[in-house]
C-alpha cells in the first residue's frame, strides 16, 4: 500500500544520504524481494536473482561446467583442499591430486575465502580455461596449471558388488540425472548375476 511504498522510499533516501558505502538500486531491490519471501517464515519459499536461479538449476540438474573435483576448506591452513576427483573430468586428466591445496584461482589468492565463492571462480562457461596454483600437501611443491572447463555430471549414484554375490546401490543425492545413473547402475549390477540387492 501507499504507506509501505512511502516508508521504503524514505529508507532509500536515508541510505543515499547517510550510508557510507555505495549501494546499488539493484541490491536494494533484491533485498526487498528477498525480505518479502523471508517474511513468510517458510523454508521452501525463496527469492532468487537470475544468477542465483541459474546456479540453483545447475545444482538440481547435477550438471555444471567446471573441472570436476570435490573441495573442502581446510580448517588448519584456511585454503580449499581437494578431497576427490571425478572420473572422466578435466581434473582427472591433469596433474591435480587429492589433498592438493588451491592457493590461487586465476592469479587471485583465495586464503580464507568462502568455499562457495572459490567454487564460483573455478566454474565458468564451457571451453574456457581456469588457472590454478596448487600446493602439494606433503612436499609443499607449488604447481601452476591451466584446466579447460567442460560439462561435468555429478555422480549421484554409486554401486558395488559385495562378496561377488550382493549388489549394493547407493543414491547420494536426488538430481535430474539420478534416474539415468540409477538405471545404469541397476543394469550393471543385475548383469553380474548377483543373488541379492541392497
Amino acid at each position: 500500500d501507499e504507506d509501505v511504498i512511502k516508508k521504503t522510499m524514505d529508507l532509500q533516501d536515508v541510505i543515499n544520504e547517510l550510508y557510507i558505502e555505495d549501494v546499488s538500486n539493484e541490491d536494494i531491490a533484491n533485498g526487498i524481494y528477498d525480505g518479502i519471501m523471508k517474511s513468510l517464515d517458510d523454508p521452501y519459499a525463496a527469492y532468487y536473482t537470475p544468477e542465483e536461479f541459474q546456479e540453483m538449476q545447475q545444482d538440481t540438474e547435477g550438471i555444471y561446467f567446471g573441472i570436476g573435483c570435490y573441495l573442502m576448506k581446510d580448517q588448519t591452513y584456511l585454503y580449499p583442499r581437494i578431497t576427490g576427483i571425478m572420473d572422466n573430468s578435466p581434473a582427472s586428466e591433469s596433474e591435480i591430486k587429492v589433498d592438493d591445496f588451491i592457493t590461487e584461482v586465476n592469479g587471485e589468492d583465495v586464503y580464507d575465502q568462502d568455499l562457495s565463492d572459490v567454487v564460483k571462480k573455478i566454474k565458468g562457461p564451457e571451453g574456457t580455461t581456469v588457472n590454478l596454483t596448487l600446493v602439494r600437501k606433503d612436499s609443499g611443491e607449488e604447481i601452476n596449471i591451466d584446466n579447460e572447463r567442460r560439462k561435468v555430471e555429478t555422480p549421484t549414484v554409486k554401486y558395488e558388488i559385495i562378496d561377488d554375490e550382493i549388489g549394493y546401490i547407493k543414491i547420494n543425492e536426488f538430481d535430474d540425472i539420478t534416474v539415468d545413473q540409477f538405471t545404469d547402475a541397476l543394469a550393471t549390477v543385475k548383469g553380474s548375476d548377483v543373488k541379492g540387492l541392497i
